[in-house]
C-alpha cells in the first residue's frame, strides 16, 4: 500500500472513543467555568432592573401624594383584597402605565389572581373608601416602604401591614428575629445574599420598627399595638 492510500485510510477512520471522551470532558470543564459567571450576570441584571423599577414607583408615589395629600395604601405582591395600593398609581390618574413585575417574586403560577407577582408595600396610606368616611392617617404620619423579595426570593419584612407602628414592644428582640421590621439586601455579602431590596419614602423613620437590627423609633411609635 502506498503512502497516499495510508493517508486516506487514516483520514477516514474518524475519532477514537478516547478522543471523543477527551473532547466531551473539555467541553464540560468549559461549561463548569462559564455557567456560574453567566448565572451571576443574570442576577446582577435583575438587581439593576429592580432598583430602577423601585425608583420609578417611588417617584410615582411622591407625585400621588402631591395630588391627594397621602400615599396609596398597603399593597401585596398578588394585589389581593384591600391591599392593592400600587394599582392606585395606574387609575384614575396614571402616574405609571402598569405596576412593574418583581422578577424576584416568582411567576404567574404563584399568584392568587392569575397576574404576575408584583412588589410589596407597607404604607401609612388608607384605602380610598376610608378617606371617604373621614378617616385620617394615624398620627398624621405619611410614609411607605416599598420592597422586592431580592435575589434570595424570601420575604424578610415582618408585619409590613402594620408598619411602622409596633406599640411599645421591642421590634428588634434579637439580630435574627424581628417582631416588626426588615432586613436589607447587600450585594457586598454575595450576589444572592439574604434580604429585601427597599425604597423608603416620607416619614419612614417614624414609628417603632427595626431595620437591619437597628431600632427605628420616631413620632407615633405608641399609637397602635402590633396586630397578628
Amino acid at each position: 500500500m502506498n503512502s497516499l492510500n495510508c493517508d486516506r485510510l487514516r483520514l477516514s477512520r474518524g475519532f477514537t472513543l478516547i478522543e471523543l471522551l477527551i473532547v466531551i470532558a473539555i467541553i464540560l470543564i468549559l461549561i463548569a467555568i462559564a455557567l456560574p459567571n453567566f448565572l451571576e450576570a443574570q442576577v446582577r441584571a435583575k438587581v439593576t432592573r429592580v432598583w430602577a423599577d423601585l425608583r420609578t414607583i417611588s417617584i410615582a408615589m411622591e407625585s400621588y401624594r402631591l395630588d391627594f395629600g397621602n400615599y396609596p395604601t398597603d399593597s401585596e405582591d398578588d394585589l389581593r383584597g384591600l391591599r392593592t395600593g400600587l394599582l392606585q398609581l395606574t387609575t384614575p390618574l396614571q402616574y405609571i402605565a402598569v405596576v412593574p413585575f418583581d422578577v424576584f417574586s416568582g411567576d404567574v403560577t404563584q399568584s392568587i389572581n392569575g397576574s404576575a407577582p408584583h412588589f410589596e408595600m407597607g404604607s401609612t396610606g388608607l384605602p380610598p373608601s376610608f378617606y371617604a368616611q373621614g378617616r385620617k392617617e394615624p398620627g398624621n404620619i405619611h410614609a411607605f416602604a416599598l420592597y422586592s423579595h431580592g435575589p434570595d426570593t424570601y420575604d424578610w419584612f415582618e408585619h409590613e401591614e402594620n408598619w411602622p407602628f409596633n406599640g411599645p414592644a421591642n421590634p428588634c428582640p434579637t439580630p435574627t428575629s424581628l417582631s416588626m421590621g426588615t432586613t436589607s439586601y447587600s450585594p457586598t455579602n454575595g450576589t444572592k445574599s439574604i434580604g429585601n431590596m427597599h425604597e423608603f419614602g416620607g416619614s419612614w423613620r417614624a414609628g417603632n420598627w427595626c431595620l437591619d437590627g437597628i431600632l427605628i423609633r420616631g413620632d407615633g411609635w405608641d399609637l397602635f399595638p402590633i396586630q397578628s
